[in-house]
């Protein structure tokens, strides 16, 4: 389990901003505090920035914040809304966790996204969306046949969840962290 401290260090948050994701309700993830926990823990378990989390919830907002990040000119999700796009996509995003390798190695084709396609309609007005996740090739190929005269692609928002794991576990190595993944644990 990792502290606020930790999950900043290995997420690059600056504390001041994960705390305010936190009172906020921002956070892609819920705790529960373990049975038999003390008073002082369940008591800061209702404040979510005093939570401990799981190498899970490290990844799901490491995947948050990138959802967030400015890209060149265009800016990123608001924060509510990057979280609820992480959380549609969570059993995506532990799958990744579950299947990651020992080795940190470099991008590679069977890398897993997710992110949020918004659609318009013929006037330019929000015409809804979708959650996107799976391979680069996969999702491309779902929207070619999925596009719909009335619904216009308009923005496209994905992050590279493997490239984040490996971003997470490059961090922990430096800052002599444990970060276990499954594969860590055979």
């Amino acid at each position: 389990m990792f502290s606020r401290q930790d999950v900043c260090a290995l997420t690059g948050i600056p504390v001041a901003r994960f705390k305010s994701l936190a009172r906020r309700d921002q956070l892609p993830t819920a705790y529960v505090p373990p049975a038999g926990a003390s008073e002082e823990i369940q008591d800061h378990a209702k404040e979510r920035g005093w939570n401990w989390f799981s190498p899970i919830d490290v990844l799901l907002i490491a995947v948050q914040e990138r959802l967030m990040m400015q890209i060149g000119y265009a800016e990123g999700f608001a924060a509510d809304t990057a979280a609820k796009v992480v959380t549609n996509n969570a059993g995506d995003i532990g799958r990744i966790f579950w299947l990651a390798s020992k080795t940190i190695g470099e991008p590679s084709p069977h890398d897993l996204w997710v992110g949020y396609l918004g659609y318009t309609d013929r006037l330019g007005g929000s015409h809804g969306g979708r959650n996107l996740s799976g391979s680069l090739a996969t999702i491309v190929a779902e929207q070619i046949n999925s596009d719909t005269p009335e619904a216009q692609p308009a923005r496209v928002v994905l992050v590279n969840v493997s490239a984040v794991l490996r971003d997470i576990r490059n961090s922990a190595t430096r800052l002599n962290v444990t970060f276990p993944v499954p594969a860590d644990w055979q």
